[in-house]
């Protein structure tokens, strides 16, 4: 009988941690994949900032004043550090001139939940 025991128990964990193991790389199949959230909307751009995560970030209201913020990522593997902050500073002076106006934001949302700029006019 222990023997029995021995055997379903460690068969049980075996599928449960099989089960779980592909219930983990569906998500991240998902995840990686799934952008499929695209929109258009016009905002006002309340304040823009820089992260230490190369990205700019901008801050945006609404016509119903609710807060959004969308991001655009500078950072590429194997790319030399001063380039991509050389990027990013550019694209903060290119779109700098828009605080305070209203402007349309074509984005899509990213794996993480990130709203991802394609293009501010």
């Amino acid at each position: 009988m222990r023997v029995n025991k021995k055997n379903l128990l460690r068969t049980a964990c075996f599928l449960l941690a099989l089960g779980t193991l592909g219930t983990g790389l569906r998500c991240m199949k998902g995840c990686e994949t799934d952008t499929s959230k695209k929109g258009v909307i016009k905002a006002r751009i309340v304040n823009i900032a820089t992260t230490d995560l190369a990205q700019v970030m901008v801050f945006a209201e609404d016509e119903g004043k609710n807060s959004m913020v969308f991001v655009k990522n500078f950072y590429r593997e194997g790319q030399a550090r001063e380039k991509i902050s050389a990027d990013m500073h550019d694209y903060f002076k290119k779109i700098d001139p828009y605080r305070g106006r209203t402007v349309t934001i074509r984005y899509h949302r990213d794996g993480v939940g990130d709203n991802i700029i394609d293009g501010i006019k």
